[in-house]
């Protein structure tokens, strides 16, 4: 059943440093359960039990915060490959602080929490991989939180994208790179208007510090960006 999304699964973090056999063993282990959900239908609703850590096999997913008085905010996207749920799942009281909704068809794999943690009757060492790699999963969603902090704490528009765009700089190692967010993803990360967002960086790039084009960037003025 899930032996056609091997080769998705075995490219998730999730599964790193475990081979083809090894992970077929572990899923067969771990005894997930698949759903399907057509385009549009909620995957979860906000306040929801989260149960399950999942894997997007098929499809995308919408992140979606909910108020009191019924506006509805776009926190973010996932897509096939992604996972969610992996830190909420070990809580006392774990509740979804979001509302799920599916973009397209879409297929989730459901591993119960469970058989995460639990003593693996096979003592298989791929079964420990699987911890460790959750946990370092974890460990870069707190250092992007953090990092999410840093851009919030941060007043000017300007000062916000300049900041971003240095990190993502960093990261590539190199002048020209592919951002991580579009541009509506990018604009709720920031927590910022999405057309205030766009004329600043249309402004940067007349002013001859950036080239964009979609989520491709390249630095033109390093030196406007650093001082």
């Amino acid at each position: 059943m899930f032996q056609e999304y091997i080769k998705i699964l075995s490219q998730n973090a999730l599964f790193a440093n475990i081979s083809t056999k090894e992970l077929e063993n572990l899923i067969a282990c771990l005894n997930p359960s698949l759903k399907d959900y057509s385009k549009n239908e909620y995957v979860a609703l906000q306040g929801d039990t989260a149960k399950y850590l999942s894997v997007i096999l098929q499809g995308s997913i919408s992140l979606i915060k909910e108020s009191y008085s019924g506006n509805s905010t776009l926190i973010g996207t996932l897509k096939q490959g992604d996972i969610f749920g992996e830190a909420l799942i070990f809580m006392d009281k774990a509740i979804y602080p979001v509302s799920i909704l599916s973009i397209e068809k879409t297929k989730i794999m459901y591993i119960s929490k469970e058989k995460i943690p639990g003593q693996c009757e096979n003592t298989c060492a791929h079964h420990n991989n699987l911890i460790t790699n959750l946990l370092g999963i974890l460990s870069k969603k707190v250092l992007m939180l953090n990092k999410k902090v840093d851009y919030l704490t941060i007043k000017s528009m300007r000062q916000k994208l300049i900041t971003y765009i240095l990190d993502e700089y960093k990261k590539a190692g190199n002048l020209s790179f592919t951002l991580p967010h579009n541009r509506n993803d990018l604009s709720n990360f920031l927590n910022v208007s999405r057309s205030s967002m766009s004329r600043e960086l249309c402004r940067m790039r007349d002013e001859g510090i950036i080239a964009i084009n979609r989520q491709h960037m390249t630095i033109i003025a390093l030196d406007k960006l650093i001082y």
